[in-house]
């Protein structure tokens, strides 16, 4: 199921909720430290096992339109371990958001 997000930018062109986040500014929830545990490559997060479903389930409802921004498999799942990992949520369109950021971010060459 797709939730609409309150976070998404399509709220701020309509002139409503302006002080609500965009999606790279989704806060690390209050859970993350029970939601993840140490491992993985450093800088990402790794969900404890009660939530790699969580984690699987976002990858694939978001892959499609994520393949469409240049995102492949493997770096889908690991932004989606993340974002659950760290507690940001689990709504689909959020999840988008935040992972084309990161994405972009990551493919941007520091100054």
């Amino acid at each position: 199921m797709i939730r609409h997000s309150r976070y998404t930018r399509r709220h701020r062109s309509a002139g409503c909720h302006e002080d609500l986040p965009i999606p790279h500014e989704l806060p690390i929830g209050p859970h993350a430290d029970l939601k993840s545990e140490p491992g993985g490559a450093p800088g990402h997060h790794v969900p404890v096992a009660a939530e790699n479903e969580c984690a699987h389930l976002l990858a694939n409802a978001a892959r499609a339109t994520l393949h469409g921004y240049g995102l492949d498999d493997p770096e889908i799942l690991e932004l989606a371990e993340d974002f659950i990992a760290e507690d940001r949520g689990e709504d689909t369109v959020d999840f988008e958001g935040w992972a084309i950021y990161r994405h972009r971010a990551m493919a941007t060459p520091a100054v």
